[in-house]
């Protein structure tokens, strides 16, 4: 029989540095994938939207406040917003409605829109058009894949606690059955 005694651990050594350069590697790619991501989106897409209506200024109502505070467009939330132009602002207090004159508002570059009149109208709808970031299929699809590496990353944590328990248990098992009797 060969005496084992003297092993050294050099094959542990070895595979926890091939499980360390496929963590970094992983981490790398996924960078790379998130960076694509956002490059294959469509910068300055234009957009619309008709007859815009509610406010969180009015809590019991869904009807846009245009008062001197500002009203905040609903699209502000788009990836990339920028660049608003108000087409109309029409006051629905009537049942036909009355097209404001753009001398009575102005908006912001941030989607705020003021009033620049004395009046408070509170039941307006808005029409504007912007610009904004668009997703694509590249990007949506780089965002999935990284989204599902993302999701099977504690995965890894439970592999390497597993092998690593494994180890431990090899090798206590190997020094037990090696000893004799006492």
């Amino acid at each position: 029989m060969i005496n084992k005694k003297g092993q050294t651990m050099d094959g542990l050594l070895t595979g926890v540095s091939i499980v360390a350069a496929c963590g970094i590697v992983l981490t790398i790619l996924l960078y790379i994938m998130f960076s694509m991501g956002a490059t294959f989106k469509q910068v300055n897409t234009p957009a619309q939207a008709y007859n815009e209506s509610g406010s969180t200024y009015n809590s019991d109502s869904y009807h846009a406040w245009l008062n001197a505070t500002g009203y905040i467009l609903q699209k502000t939330g788009d990836a990339g917003f920028s660049a608003p132009t108000i087409t109309a602002v029409i006051n629905r207090t009537s049942e036909v409605g009355t097209v404001l004159v753009s001398g009575n508002y102005s908006v912001s570059s941030s989607g705020v829109v003021y009033n620049a009149s004395p009046q408070t109208w509170n039941n307006v709808s808005i029409s504007y058009v912007y610009l904004y970031t668009a997703d694509t299929q590249s990007s949506n699809a780089t965002t999935t894949l990284t989204s599902q590496w993302v999701t099977f990353l504690p995965w890894i944590g439970i592999i390497l606690l597993v092998l690593a328990a494994g180890t431990v248990l090899f090798l206590v098992i190997r020094y037990f059955s090696s000893t004799k009797g006492v």
